[in-house]
This record gives C-alpha cells, sequence and structure tokens, in this order.
C-alpha cells in the first residue's frame, strides 16, 4: 500500500517461492489526503476520515484474497504534518495496520529501483517522480543509481503555496517559477545536469501525458509549454472540461504542469518518456528480495 499526498495505492501479489510476482489485484482511491498539510501543517478533518474510510475498505479486500502480509507506505504529507504520529496511531488502532513512513531519500531510491527494474538506461538518465507533495529526482545508468534526491515540490504543494488564485497572476507564476529554479540549482549537482534522456512517472506525469501526447509514451517540451501557456488563463470549471478524464487533477493540474516544465528546461531535455512504474515497484522488488532470500 502507498499512501501519498493525492491517492492511496494498493496492490495485491502473489509471490512464489521462486521470487515471480503475480498482480492479483490494483485498487487506486484518490483520498486527497495532503489538502491543508502544506499550508497549515495539519492533516484536515475530512482528509483523515477519508483515509480512516478507505483503508477500513482495503483492508477488508485483504482479508477476502487471504493476504498473508501487508506492507504500508507513507511518503510526503506524513513528513510534513505535526500531527502525523496521532493519525498514524488512528490507523493502527481502526484497522490494525502498521503504517511506514518513508523517508525522502528512501522513497527516491525505491522510485528508482521499481523503474530501472524493467526499465534499465544504457545512458545516463534522469529519473523524474512528481508527487503531490514532493518531486524524486534519480541520476541513473544501467541499473546503477548515481544520485538520489527528494524534493519539497510537488504539484499540489506548489499550487496551495503559490497559485492560490484561479486563474493565478502572473506575478504568482513567476514567483512559482523562481522557486522551482532556486530548489533544482540547489539540491542537483552540476555534475548531473548533463544527461541524455529522462524517464517520468508518478500520476502528475501521466495525466500530463494523456492531456498533452494521449497516442503516445513521451512529454515533448514544446507541447506542454503550449499547454502550460493555455491553461494558465483557465478558470476551474473550463479547465476540468479541457482535461476530460484527468479533470480531477483540475485544482492542481497547473503546478504540475509548470513544476516538470521547469524540471526539463535545467536538464535541457526535449522531451521525456513516460512509465507506469514507480514507488510500488520498488516496495514490491524490496518484499521479493526479502521473501527469497527467507526461502534461500
Amino acid at each position: 500500500m502507498d499512501l501519498g499526498t493525492n491517492s492511496l495505492r494498493f496492490d495485491i501479489y502473489d509471490i512464489s517461492r521462486s521470487g515471480h510476482a503475480q498482480l492479483l489485484y490494483h485498487k487506486k482511491d484518490m483520498i486527497r489526503l495532503g489538502e491543508g498539510v502544506f499550508v497549515k501543517q495539519k492533516f484536515a478533518p475530512n482528509a483523515i476520515q477519508r483515509v480512516l474510510k478507505t483503508f477500513t475498505a482495503v483492508c477488508k479486500i485483504a482479508q477476502k484474497h487471504h493476504v498473508q502480509k501487508m506492507v504500508c507506505c507513507a511518503t510526503s504529507p506524513f513528513r510534513e504534518a505535526k500531527d502525523a504520529s496521532h493519525l498514524l496511531k488512528k490507523i493502527k488502532e481502526k484497522t490494525g495496520c502498521t503504517v511506514k513512513v518513508l523517508s525522502g531519500q528512501k522513497e527516491a531510491k525505491l522510485i528508482a529501483k521499481g523503474v530501472l527494474h524493467l526499465c534499465p538506461t544504457p545512458q545516463k538518465t534522469a529519473l523524474i517522480d512528481i508527487g503531490g507533495g514532493s518531486t524524486e529526482i534519480s541520476i541513473c545508468e544501467g541499473k546503477k543509481i548515481l544520485f538520489s534526491k527528494s524534493l519539497r515540490l510537488g504539484s499540489m504543494r506548489l499550487q496551495h503555496l503559490y497559485l492560490k488564485k484561479n486563474p493565478p497572476s502572473e506575478k504568482a507564476i513567476q514567483k512559482l517559477k523562481k522557486t522551482i529554479r532556486t530548489s533544482l540549482q540547489t539540491h542537483i549537482p552540476t555534475s548531473f545536469k548533463k544527461v541524455s534522456c529522462a524517464i517520468g512517472s508518478a500520476g502528475t506525469v501521466k495525466a500530463l501525458q494523456k492531456v498533452t501526447a494521449p497516442f503516445h509514451n513521451t512529454i515533448d517540451r514544446k507541447n506542454l509549454d503550449s499547454f502550460c501557456k493555455k491553461i494558465q488563463k483557465l478558470k476551474l470549471a473550463p479547465l476540468k472540461r479541457l482535461l476530460h478524464t484527468e479533470g480531477r487533477r483540475g485544482d492542481i493540474i497547473l503546478a504540475g504542469a509548470i513544476l516538470l516544465l521547469e524540471i526539463m528546461h535545467f536538464f535541457n531535455l526535449e522531451s521525456l518518456s513516460v512509465v507506469k512504474r514507480g514507488l510500488r515497484d520498488g516496495i514490491l522488488l524490496e518484499q521479493v528480495e526479502y521473501e527469497t532470500q527467507k526461502t534461500t
């Protein structure tokens, strides 16, 4: 289970003694746990109720599938909220689930592990995973991770902190861009700026691929730039209509698009490939390794 800023994602796998993992069930609920966290540093009461309700439903599904072990990981909002320990305790009391809060560095490495398992990179490649509260960037070559960093840049965080009005002012947009550039320049060493290609993952990137290049598995920087300019003047209702199936992200898509565009500028990328791999794949691989070692 992956409990993030926007969504709770839940997979059930059957792991054989040889280490083969077969997906039996997948569930995703956009519960918006991070709403208000990056402004108030506390979970909103409604968000707490949503997560408890979803956890209870997930546990019932796990029982139906005779799940023997549950691995529950939480990310960015739990690293920020002052009442995180209180919510973790509530989840434990109500469902019996123990949730492990991943550090930003651990999250970045698990994401890279999950992506590289099926997408090894012969050239120096940037892996870019944009979540609601944080962005994980890794520089890799082959299956080797050369550098990993979790940045406090995410689509929901940036929208709530910088793009408060809808549509936002040009001044607010420029302030956001400056914040992103400063963070990238501060945390990504110059020696890792030069990459041959890039791979994008997580909900924001996949949503942007669907709306800017629905028939391709890539995002073109020119198309993304045009999309940003098009949506930054729209109010929420027409923006959601424009996004079609990705309309639920309408209130945070602009911040996510600007963030990805600035990252592509930083690495001088004309395009990036989009994959469905990510954090849960890294968590799964760790479990497979653990179970096969235990069997051996």
